[in-house]
């Protein structure tokens, strides 16, 4: 055992003496001739982190934006209802002042008036009696007018069909309206000759107004006189 204790502690001598003959420039060479060769090891790119998507990158980076409330329209003001009114009462028309009573001579010439308002409805009752009886007899005279026109038309109608019946028929309108020409003729002299006696009769109104309102107004003047 001490035998081999001497080995182990002269070759550890000698093992320290060589160490110590070696430059240090030749060290690195010498560990790395002793070194086994060993192959590179491979230099790993460093892991990248997932890419994020954009708008959800932005979406965070960015702050929540506040949803607007929606805009509620304004409500109108109710529209209050206009008080129905009452129909006015027609106003009444008013009242003609009432006539000053005349005085002295003015009031003697009253009853010369009065003849005067007299012979003016009597007039007018007169006139509306003409207009009814010429009234009368211009319808007479429009509706002869128009039967002719209608025959004619018609006797017209058949020449144009030149049949035998046509013919016939055609021969009777112009007959008829041979004996309506007649009438026709009639109405307008009846028509005239009232008219002329209307205008008769206006004249002798006329005289006769004329002698009455003369006669008042004789007796007019003799009341002024007196006052």
């Amino acid at each position: 055992m001490i035998h081999s204790l001497m080995s182990l502690t002269l070759l550890a001598a000698c093992a320290y003496s060589q160490g110590a003959s070696i430059t240090p420039a030749e060290q690195p060479k010498a560990e790395s001739a002793a070194a086994p060769a060993q192959a590179p090891k491979a230099v790993e790119a460093p892991a990248k982190a997932p890419e994020i998507a954009a708008p959800a990158v932005q979406a965070a980076v960015e702050p929540a934006k506040i949803a607007e409330p929606a805009k509620v329209p304004a409500a109108e003001p109710a529209k209050v209802a206009e008080p129905v009114k009452a129909p006015e009462a027609p106003v009444a028309a008013p009242k003609p002042a009432a006539k000053k009573a005349m005085t002295g001579c003015a009031q003697c010439v009253k009853p010369l008036l009065d003849s005067y308002k007299e012979a003016v409805a009597d007039m007018e009752k007169w006139t509306r009696d003409v207009d009814a009886q010429t009234a009368a007899a211009e319808d007479a005279v429009k509706q002869l007018q128009e039967q002719i026109q209608e025959n004619e038309a018609a006797i017209t109608k058949l020449k144009l069909e030149n049949s035998k019946d046509a013919k016939t028929r055609s021969k009777e309108l112009a007959k008829e309206n041979k004996r309506l020409w007649s009438e026709l003729e009639a109405a307008r002299k009846a028509k005239a000759a009232l008219c002329k006696q209307f205008a008769r009769d206006a004249s002798q109104k006329v005289r006769e107004y004329s002698t009455d309102i003369s006669a008042q107004l004789k007796t007019v003047q003799t009341q002024m006189q007196q006052q």
